[in-house]
């Protein structure tokens, strides 16, 4: 669907900017600050299109994985 592909942009931009896309988009969440997303690739604007339970469930999937 659009919203994984436009999630698996933003990923690959915050990785491209350097920073590591779980805790960018942990930090937006909890914050709701955008400044946690890079501009890099239009990410920042994009972010704000996807609904927060896609993110949620991005940052869920990824932190159930780590605690295997």
């Amino acid at each position: 669907n659009n919203c994984s592909k436009e999630l698996s942009q933003i990923v690959d931009s915050i990785s491209e900017a350097g920073y590591d896309p779980y805790m960018q988009i942990l930090g937006y969440l909890r914050t709701n600050d955008d400044a946690y997303i890079t501009r890099t690739g239009n990410a920042r604007n994009t972010i704000k299109l996807i609904d927060r339970s896609v993110l949620e469930e991005y940052v869920n999937n990824i932190f159930s994985s780590s605690q295997k």
